[in-house]
């Protein structure tokens, strides 16, 4: 059987989803057949349970929520970056234009050169070029554009997102012990509940023994017939039995709705434990969230600064070749192209430096981009664990509400007739010995 049956929350529900879910774990007509006789006693509570409204305890979308925009701020505390992906772009934009001015200059350092060529002969681009690239070079070492979207990527990748994974690792495993425990709770509950039932219908069984035995006596009675000794002392026995009895399954029924209660409370007591797991998944969700709103942009602009430095490097070092090939060419009257040739050389040296930085951010980012996209499977997959034992758990809240201790309502006893008339001693009821067969049944139980 894929049902074990002797387990109440399996059994339900397996009959639940057979009766109202759509049968998706294929049970069979004739396992559904012993569910309901291993259970029958629970069917009533079942079917009212099934007809109700399905409002399952869950964490409210307001704490949710709250829990998901606490967890984006602590990241945004943490990494001191805001994470706007609309600073970035045009940041990175205004920054890329600069680095890229250096070869667009080349176009109008050639009209330039042609207004200077009678005053300076031998003048090229490189003349405004060099300056320019060592601009964009100095530029870049100031202002060390996506630096901090990088060092707010490396501390979600060293710490922030591995440390998610293992929040949601631990409130995983809270809640497979918290569900563990509650079915174990719901199955004592109704353990309890069942057994209570069986000695309540013992008992009742011995009660109307009892009083059809009374009963017997008082009509033998009331004919005028003798009773005999061992009769007479049976009637005074019944009365005072039949009165422990009924006091016995009053008693019964009480103990057990108290343990009952006491096992309700102790599942309630688990809720906590789901709504910790649950502001875990969201503040992780915030994280995440917060990460996915500028990684990806903050790699893209990294690419750009890269490549905007590496045509500064071209610029500054064609600029550099140029201005050295005319101080050599124009000997000392040529000297003070030298500087130019720093220039350019300087400009070119520094967005190097700067273009491999910012394929290394890119790498670094990367790496992040990676293990935040593993975080939110991880944590989807956590979510959907929550939802489905949050419902576990509701359901056997739900099952552990709706048991009964089914208490008699015939319990009345019949009233003494206080004369029985005389003994007859030759006379024995066949009560006597059920009677006698009762007590020791008793004392064999109690030893």
């Amino acid at each position: 059987m894929s049902v074990n049956v002797n387990s109440i929350t399996d059994s339900y529900n397996a009959w639940y989803d057979y009766k109202y879910g759509g049968n998706t774990r294929g049970i069979s007509a004739s396992e559904i057949s012993d569910i309901e006789t291993r259970w029958k006693s629970n069917l009533k509570s079942w079917e009212a349970q099934a007809a109700k409204d399905e409002n399952k305890y869950e964490i409210s979308d307001d704490d949710f929520s709250s829990s998901k925009a606490q967890g984006k701020q602590n990241a945004k505390d943490q990494t001191g970056c805001s994470g706007k992906k609309g600073g970035m772009i045009a940041r990175g934009a205004a920054d890329a234009v600069v680095s890229v001015g250096g070869a667009l200059a080349q176009a109008p350092g050639t009209f330039l050169n042609k207004a200077i060529e009678p005053i300076a002969p031998g003048k090229g681009p490189w003349i405004i070029t060099a300056p320019l690239a060592l601009a964009v070079g100095i530029a870049y070492q100031a202002k060390k554009p996506n630096k901090d979207e990088h060092e707010a990527a490396v501390e979600l990748r060293d710490d922030m997102l591995p440390n998610a994974q293992g929040d949601l690792s631990e409130a995983q495993a809270v809640m497979d012990e918290a569900t563990e425990n509650v079915i174990e709770l719901s199955e004592e509950a109704n353990d309890v509940n069942e057994d209570a039932n069986e000695t309540i219908e013992e008992n009742k069984t011995r009660f109307d023994q009892y009083r059809g035995a009374l009963v017997e006596l008082q009509e033998k009675a009331k004919s005028g017939e003798k009773l005999t000794d061992s009769e007479k002392e049976l009637y005074q026995e019944l009365v005072p039995s039949l009165q422990d009895l009924g006091e016995g399954i009053q008693e019964t029924a009480e103990d057990v709705g108290e343990e009952v209660t006491d096992l309700r409370d102790d599942i309630g007591s688990y809720q906590s434990e789901y709504d910790s797991a649950a502001d875990t998944i969201a503040e992780v969700q915030g994280l995440t969230d917060y990460a996915a709103g500028f990684d990806e942009t903050a790699q893209i602009m990294t690419y750009v600064e890269a490549v905007s430095q590496g045509l500064n490097v071209a610029t500054g070092t064609q600029a550099a070749l140029q201005a050295g090939k005319y101080a050599l060419s124009h000997n000392i009257a040529g000297a003070w192209a030298w500087a130019f040739v720093g220039m350019g050389t300087a400009g070119a040296v520094m967005s190097g430096l700067g273009a491999a930085e910012q394929y290394k951010w890119a790498g670094d980012i990367g790496q992040e981009i990676d293990l935040r996209e593993a975080t939110q499977d991880f944590g989807s997959q956590t979510l959907d664990s929550y939802n489905d034992q949050i419902d576990i758990y509701d359901d056997n809240i739900a099952i552990v509400e709706d048991l009964e201790v089914a208490i008699p309502d015939d319990l009345e006893i019949p009233e003494e007739i206080p004369e029985m008339g005389e003994t007859d001693s030759t006379s024995d009821s066949p009560m006597l010995a059920q009677q006698e067969d009762d007590k020791k049944k008793d004392k064999e139980e109690k030893a």
